[in-house]
């Protein structure tokens, strides 16, 4: 992840813990950033729930850890993918959905 004003590099393990709701701060340029949840983030989400859902069945045959295991590789893939792929906008600049 890039910080869109400086080019300074963000760790993506900082973005995971990102949401809609909280900021992240360049240490470089100072900016905060948030995150736009847009068509992207949810086809990230989606996926992820939807690698997710075999974890029933694979701890049925394979045993609970092994389906434990499958699951935590997945979340933390979709997280890592998430965190590489988000958009980051100023909080300033975000479009409201507010109903007028």
């Amino acid at each position: 992840m890039i910080c869109p004003h400086c080019r300074n590099k963000i760790a993506w393990f900082k973005v995971v813990l990102l949401t809609r709701w909280s900021n992240i701060q360049c240490k470089t340029c100072g900016y905060q950033w948030n995150r736009d949840h847009n068509r992207q983030s949810f086809i990230v989400d989606t996926t992820a729930i939807l690698m997710a859902m075999p974890t029933a069945f694979i701890a049925d045959i394979k045993g609970i850890s092994v389906g434990l295991l499958y699951l935590s590789a997945v979340l933390v893939l979709a997280s890592f993918i998430d965190a590489k792929t988000i958009r980051l906008v100023s909080p300033a600049v975000r479009k409201t959905n507010k109903l007028e």
